[in-house]
């Protein structure tokens, strides 16, 4: 009996992390077809990269608020809102007749995926079997990976075998949206919210764990270039030309800043 529990358990773990495979595939679905917007509608690539940026404001404002609340009133709370804003922004994509449409879609596809970040892969590991919590946090790690696959290749299917890939790569991350959201709505996350004492702060700055400061640092150091490169303008020549440009000033600065914040977080001199 108590193995027939264990095996439910892990099967709602990965039940959960369908919600973040979902709203992955929703960030990453959009990437192949910018070109063809870009040529059709003839924005700029500045406007190109604008349109990137508002995932980052979606997505960096969410993962500010969104782990505290999701600890103190439950991970439901963060991660039905996040999958109404994925259903929401496909449905924009879906739509899309111009450069406004994708601005708002973007900015929520940022929200939907700061959402399953924080709550969407606590609940993966909240429900997975209590012997097996490091097999939740591979299902996690996995679900994101899964996921961020699956957009880019969806779309260039989509492209290569029909004549409208919006409208058939966004109509399949709309349902899978809508399935994330029934998913949400059944998961047993029934455990209670961590009680917070009345002192603190609902809203910090996060800060990662003293321990892993030193993963962190190495890793904006080293992987900014390449985000840049494949985010913010793709096939955009000029911009990729000055980017290599100011890149070697920036890795400089990035050595630099490195080493003083080794001194200062990881306590070295």
């Amino acid at each position: 009996m108590e193995q027939a529990g264990e095996w439910q358990n892990l099967r709602w773990s990965a039940a959960a992390a369908l919600t973040v495979v979902s709203v992955f595939v929703l960030s990453n679905a959009p990437t192949p077809l910018y070109v063809e917007w870009q040529r059709e509608w003839g924005f700029s690539s500045g406007t190109l990269t604008i349109i990137f940026a508002c995932y980052m404001v979606g997505l960096v404002g969410t993962l500010v608020v969104a782990g505290r609340l999701a600890d103190r009133y439950g991970r439901r709370m963060i991660l039905i809102p996040a999958m109404i804003a994925a259903i929401v922004a496909g449905l924009l994509f879906l739509l899309a007749q111009g450069v406004l449409w994708l601005l708002v879609a973007r900015l929520l596809a940022g929200v939907a995926v700061g959402g399953a970040v924080t709550a969407g892969i606590a609940a993966v590991v909240d429900v997975a079997p209590t012997a097996g919590k490091r097999a939740g946090g591979l299902i996690a790690s996995a679900s994101m990976v899964l996921g961020a696959g699956l957009g880019p290749m969806l779309s260039g299917i989509t492209a290569k075998t029909s004549a409208t890939p919006q409208l058939w790569t966004f109509a399949i991350v709309t349902a899978m949206g809508i399935a994330a959201l029934a998913i949400s709505l059944r998961l047993p996350l029934t455990q209670p919210a961590r009680t917070r004492r009345s002192h603190e702060r609902l809203l910090r700055w996060p800060t990662p764990p003293a321990d892993r400061r030193r993963e962190l640092l190495w890793g904006a150091a080293t992987g900014y270039e390449g985000l840049i490169r494949h985010r913010l303008s793709p096939r955009a020549s000029t911009t990729r030309l000055w980017l290599g440009r100011v890149s070697a000033r920036v890795d400089t600065a990035c050595s630099r800043a490195v080493d003083r914040l080794q001194i200062v977080c990881l306590g070295r001199r």
